[in-house]
């Protein structure tokens, strides 16, 4: 059989044509499959995410039920002798270290009247600390939510001007991953104090979780402790 230049290059085209239309689909097909291998992975990181996030706000409720049943007593800070004085709470992520040289130093708690842990717009502070008579204050909270806990949110946006007096921070949180709710919850404390004039002379963040806690703990007391110098 003879076939024409003209039939021959038409028949070079279409074979040429269908190959790239193979490939072309073979290329949709492998692409679908890395989208979906991605997506898998993407699913199971959100997860394990969402699992964490679940384990630590339950063992939080966990902890702050057996916190709220605990007796609190007083302290007189005035009859305790000079030095260190460490202690920790270890069914709620709290631990002080106070050391006392012949200056008054108190430690005050925000009360609520409410559900615990407390959730915005659902509870009402019935011990609100005043800061007037106090020449540097530190305050303190956890992160619930990846967010500063509600109850401290709304004493600090409470407080009245602190021109002048010098400030520390600290957080807790459970997750081991200081931007998950820590930093922003240092940074809010960190503006709600500069707008009143305070001057904020450091932070920290500690984590309750995990094998690293102490040192986490002993890290911050040794940071916070040296923006007061005796």
């Amino acid at each position: 059989m003879i076939i024409s230049g003209r039939t021959f290059l038409t028949f070079v085209l279409q074979a040429i044509n269908r190959a790239a239309d193979d490939l072309k689909q073979r290329r949709i097909l492998l692409m679908k499959k890395k989208t979906k291998v991605i997506l898998i992975v993407l699913a199971v990181i959100v997860m394990i995410v969402i699992f964490a996030v679940r384990s630590a706000m339950a063992n939080v409720k966990s902890n702050l039920e057996q916190l709220s049943e605990q007796p609190l007593g007083e302290i007189d800070l005035h009859s305790v002798a000079d030095g260190q004085h460490r202690g920790n709470y270890e069914v709620f992520p709290v631990a002080v270290e106070v050391e006392v040289t012949g200056h008054q130093v108190t430690i005050e708690e925000i009360t609520i009247e409410g559900k615990i842990p407390a959730q915005p717009g659902k509870f009402e502070i019935i011990n609100a600390p005043e800061v007037d008579n106090y020449d540097a204050l530190i305050f303190g909270a956890p992160v619930q939510a990846f967010s500063l806990n509600p109850v401290m949110k709304k004493y600090m946006r409470s407080l009245p001007k602190m021109e002048g007096k010098k400030i520390a921070l600290f957080v807790t949180k459970q997750i081991p991953v200081l931007w998950l709710g820590g930093t922003g919850a240092i940074s809010f404390m960190k503006k709600e104090s500069e707008l009143r004039g305070a001057r904020v002379m450091g932070s920290k963040i500690v984590v309750w979780a995990g094998s690293r806690r102490e040192q986490s703990i002993n890290e911050a007391l040794a940071n916070l402790s040296k923006l007061f110098p005796s």
